[in-house]
């Protein structure tokens, strides 16, 4: 099927370039082939692999950033560096912060959410930007300058595992610098990571207890201005050194597209947003409550199918499947954590060994492969294996016949 009343490709627009909206462009390529054209609208010209940026305040390199020019050639995409204004959902089109109106017959939103610190003083790590205040914390323990830290889940945050991250290879450094400060993990979870199920959360609190963390458990604490601690089974507020606290996120909240209270869009088992024609949304800017880049990969391919299947692919869409896969990183061997709903007694999994491959922090269906791909060629295989062989990528022409991708 081609766009409406014509022999012309589907349009299709892909606002946001990260993980869902890239996840998305590979997937729709895959499956639709040339029955759909794709535009993306992304406000930067790069893709910067940001769950890689934990790692960045303990001297363990930077997030890889990938050219979006190079990555919308290689799958016969046109990029607008641009930021999304409004959506027109009548007119079927979209208004970019630059003036410009973008026209489509199917509109993907992959907008991502808005990290908001919830106290001010307190040290809140969001991504690289705040790498260089975690990294003097860091450096403080390593130091001894700093006896005690406190790592704070505010309540109302889903996806915790960067604050045990943090936890974890703050205390590697520590105990490799002859040091055994107090570190201690507040969080408004029963157990730690609990998403994950309880096989995996047992696993991790091993982890914290063998690595000297402390943790406290269904709790919801707050942050004073004077950097103490009030929990409520405390009399007093706790004081600590230090506070490294996780964000709230914000939905994106466009003009033209419904939304919650949070300012979240609202979508269905197929990624198809409520209330609207031919608008689609993947990833931390749904309303969907865990927000992790496997979540947001997951919804994108659901959307993928929709939108192939209206082009013209004869595929069956299935509903988006929230399995979650998550690396945690501990400053010594990793651990990797899966979650299958549906699957009872095997629903939580944890393991030293990669449950997924490529064993990246994100796993990906179509984006995964392609980045391990890239890094591989470019001689970046410290962090992802390389891909271990090389098959041909249905419907796709030109650059992706035999392209390196994994089975």
């Amino acid at each position: 099927m081609a766009s409406p009343g014509t022999d012309k490709p589907l349009r299709v627009v892909i606002a946001g370039a990260g993980v869902a909206g890239l996840e998305a462009l590979i997937g729709l390529r895959t499956l639709a082939g040339e029955r759909v054209e794709i535009s993306i609208v992304a406000p930067g010209p790069d893709f910067v692999y940001r769950p890689a940026s934990v790692a960045e305040p303990f001297g363990q390199g930077q997030p890889r950033r990938y050219a979006l020019g190079a990555i919308a050639e290689a799958f016969h995409a046109e990029l607008v560096v641009d930021a999304v204004e409004s959506v027109d959902g009548r007119a079927h089109s979209l208004c970019t912060t630059g003036g410009d109106t973008v026209r489509y017959d199917a509109l993907l939103l992959a907008l991502g959410a808005r990290p908001q610190p919830v106290w001010d003083h307190a040290v809140t790590f969001t991504g690289s930007a705040d790498a260089p205040a975690v990294r003097s914390v860091v450096t403080a323990v390593e130091q001894g300058r700093v006896d005690s830290v406190a790592f704070v889940v505010p309540s109302g945050v889903a996806w915790s595992l960067p604050a045990y991250e943090l936890a974890l290879m703050t205390a590697k450094r520590a105990r490799d610098a002859g040091y055994q400060p107090e570190l201690v993990v507040y969080t408004p979870e029963r157990r730690p990571l609990d998403v994950f199920g309880p096989e995996a959360s047992n696993e991790v609190a091993e982890v914290l207890d063998q690595a000297g963390i402390r943790l406290v458990r269904s709790v919801a604490a707050e942050v004073t201005p004077a950097g103490e601690l009030v929990v409520p089974f405390e009399e007093t507020p706790l004081a600590y050194e230090r506070v490294i606290a996780l964000p709230r996120l914000a939905g994106p909240a466009i003009a033209g597209v419904p939304q919650d209270r949070g300012g979240f869009i609202p979508i269905d088992s197929h990624a198809r947003v409520v209330g609207a024609d031919q608008l689609y949304a993947a990833g931390d800017g749904t309303n969907f409550r865990v927000k992790q880049g496997g979540i947001a990969a997951a919804q994108a391919d659901a959307a993928a199918e929709m939108i192939a299947q209206q082009a013209g692919a004869q595929i069956d869409p299935r509903p988006f499947r929230p399995t979650l896969k998550g690396k945690l990183l501990t400053g010594d061997q990793a651990r990797f954590l899966r979650s299958d709903p549906g699957e009872g007694a095997h629903a939580s999994t944890a393991s030293d060994s990669p449950l997924w491959w490529p064993q990246a922090k994100i796993a990906a269906t179509y984006l995964a492969p392609y980045l391990a791909a890239q890094d591989a060629a470019a001689g970046l295989t410290e962090a992802i294996q390389p891909v271990a062989s090389v098959r041909e990528l249905p419907g796709l022409p030109g650059p992706f016949e035999n392209s390196p991708w994994g089975e």
